[in-house]
């Protein structure tokens, strides 16, 4: 069966070829008519009252006005320039509202903050414009400013340049010619176009996943050229190479050889893309579904990768058959004769260590600070810190036990202001105005047909015991004084309902995807003692990933973890499986040392050059993002990307060699 699709696929290459174009081209125009969503309620499991209550608001509430706004602090600000500069700000075209308060957060050490409301969306040529007026005409008094934008910010197109250089960087230095690495990213490059079109089928997704969804991609497939590539050079080299062929000849020499590497790499592509595929789509079943989306556009992604692999790489390699022969190039080899030695010598103990790792780690990872609301934090949050809203809403029968809340509330010291349309049964003295989106609220766009609003603001953090102790009180309130249902709403909220049921979805998403992955490995090695090793080493670096961050005194975004886990158990365990199955392979006419040998000279490029791509291109690519959320998604991969080639090069060698009985 592989020889029969090896041969259409070497005899339609043209054709296939050209349909992929026209896809990826189609697709290309399709790409730009995929809403982007920045809404992450939409996410919320259909369980969570925080996403009941939202759905409310969006259904009674169309007409309610957030706006977008500006923060600008200004360092020894002359007591009268104030009411100057707070006029000045009013003027600047597209600002529609200056907030100041006198209290300690509106001047504070030196400091005055002034928040500005703009008539147009965040990253809009309005919001630009008064970011230039700003810098232009209030550069005095060590002026800084910042938007109150949550979405994750579009890519800079320098940072995806230098995330391809470095890919680039690194394939030409493991490549054997410097046109390979080009063709590699061609074809991949159909690929990601033709994934991102087609995701106007899922109707909209995130400005998350189309954050990530391109580069992730391609890092998580590329591996699928570079097996291609060397199965292609091998049957090269195999089948032999007359100086006298013609031009003719040589492309029906090129035709076979790309017919057989076709075959004997199909298993080892099909089953390194199955792997991760099925990694990827075990996160369908997180609660915030925004994971499912993001498992299934790269799920996706690595599936259209694989299939181009095979529709465009052949014919590009064939058709620039004589520029790589040209470009060709020396590769430094591994050193593998000292590193098999090292690994056979001491099997046993980095089999000790390979066992103690794994319970050191899975001990000590229960530890771990998660963490599930990351903010971008900004000079101006260090002097006024942003106010954490939360919008109580409930029906418009309950105004009189609002009345009793809002008098009980003003004694909680961490409030500072209230919005709302009832007035409380004893006078509430309210600090200051929100000085947020919310503090453009009207009076009239508070009450809906059914339901009211009020908007609690407070100096509390978004997240912790503090937090959740004040809104476990506020949750007492409504519950004691209000008879209708009523909702709680904010990022408060969403952390503390992820924070109660993240734990149990923890275990039970490292359970589907080990025995997910288990069950794919089960089948390529017919072997149940293999599969079971490879689990429980990856698994092991996901661990000593949270271990390590914990030590570094960081809190792990618990998406971050969520998708380190899956990508790992899907994209670097085929680095195991290609290493152990040259073992396999080796162990049948070897011994256990010539056969490690033979097994790093086979597996270490395509291992490392992979490797190498993960691990630089998501540090990269970290760094091209104001969100810390996705920054430490793609950090978080890197991360756990390294502890698994060092365990993959360094323990699972050793490993195999001391348990040689159970895995041959």
């Amino acid at each position: 069966m592989k020889d029969k699709i090896a041969l259409v696929v070497t005899r339609y290459r043209r054709m296939l070829f050209l349909v992929t174009l026209t896809a990826a081209l189609v697709c290309t125009l399709l790409m730009f008519r995929v809403p982007i969503n920045t809404d992450m309620t939409v996410y919320l499991p259909e369980s969570s009252r925080m996403k009941q209550g939202v759905d409310i608001i969006k259904d009674e509430f169309q007409n309610l006005s957030l706006g977008s706004t500006i923060r600008v602090m200004f360092d020894h600000v002359p007591e009268e320039k104030k009411n100057e500069i707070a006029e000045g700000l009013g003027k600047i075209r597209h600002v529609t509202r200056v907030s100041h308060s006198t209290d300690a957060h509106g001047e504070k050490d030196g400091y005055s903050l002034y928040t500005l409301t703009m008539d147009c969306d965040y990253g809009s040529e309005g919001e630009k414009e008064i970011e230039r007026t700003l810098e232009a005409e209030f550069s005095e008094y060590g002026m800084v400013y910042a938007d109150d934008d949550t979405s994750s910010g579009k890519i800079p197109w320098w940072i995806i340049a230098v995330a391809l250089m470095i890919i680039l960087a690194i394939l030409i230095f493991m490549s054997s010619s410097y046109v390979e690495p080009f063709l590699f990213v061609i074809a991949i490059g159909f690929a990601i176009l033709i994934n991102m079109g087609t995701n106007i089928f899922l109707g909209k997704i995130s400005d998350t996943t189309f954050s990530i969804a391109a580069l992730l991609q391609m890092v998580l497939s590329m591996d699928y050229s570079v097996i291609l590539m060397s199965r292609y050079r091998q049957e090269l080299v195999r089948t032999g190479q007359e100086s006298t062929m013609n031009r003719q000849e040589r492309i029906r020499h090129c035709e076979c050889a790309m017919a057989r590497a076709v075959s004997l790499s199909m298993s080892s592509i099909v089953s390194s893309a199955l792997t991760t595929v099925v990694g990827l789509l075990v996160l369908i079943f997180m609660s915030f579904r925004l994971g499912g989306e993001i498992g299934i556009v790269l799920a996706k992604g690595v599936l259209i990768s694989m299939v181009c692999i095979f529709t465009v790489l052949p014919e590009l390699i064939i058709r620039c058959d004589s520029l790589i022969v040209k470009t060709g190039k020396k590769i430094i080899l591994p050193p593998s004769k000292s590193l098999s030695n090292f690994e056979y010598k001491g099997r046993y103990i980095l089999m000790a260590v390979f066992i103690g790792l794994f319970a050191f780690t899975a001990v000590l990872k229960s530890g771990a600070d998660i963490s599930f609301t990351m903010m971008e934090p900004s000079s101006i949050d260090e002097i006024f810190p942003k106010l954490n809203q939360v919008v109580v809403l409930y029906e418009n029968t309950d105004e009189k036990g609002i009345g009793r809340i809002l008098s009980e509330i003003e004694q909680n010291e961490p409030v500072v202001s209230v919005i709302s349309d009832v007035s409380p049964e004893v006078g509430l003295s309210i600090h200051h105005l929100l000085q947020s989106a919310m503090s453009v609220l009207l009076k009239n766009q508070l009450t809906g047909s059914a339901h009211s609003l009020m908007v609690v603001s407070t100096d509390l953090p978004d997240e912790g015991e503090e937090a959740y102790g004040f809104l476990d009180e506020l949750d007492r309130l409504c519950s004691e004084n209000l008879k209708g249902r009523y909702y709680l709403i904010g990022n408060t909220v969403m952390a503390q309902e992820m924070s109660v049921t993240f734990p149990a979805e923890l275990r039970r998403m490292t359970l589907m995807t080990a025995i997910s992955i288990f069950i794919v490995v089960l089948f390529t090695f017919r072997s149940f003692f293999v599969p079971l090793l490879l689990v429980l080493l990856i698994q092991t670096s996901v661990y000593a990933t949270m271990v390590i961050m914990d030590l570094q005194g960081m809190s792990m975004y618990y998406l971050a973890l969520l998708m380190v886990q899956s990508i790992l158990m899907g994209a670097t365990i085929d680095y195991a499986i290609v290493f152990t199955a040259y073992y396999r392979e080796f162990r049948r006419s070897l011994g256990i040392l010539p056969a490690l040998r033979e097994s790093y000279t086979s597996s270490f490029r395509t291992i490392l050059t992979s490797g190498l791509i993960i691990v630089l291109a998501t540090i990269v690519l970290g760094f091209a993002f104001p969100n810390p959320a996705i920054g430490q998604i793609c950090h978080t991969i890197a991360r756990g990307a390294s502890c698994a080639i060092l365990l993959i090069l360094l323990v699972l060698p050793g490993t195999l060699g001391a348990l040689d009985r159970f895995v041959v």
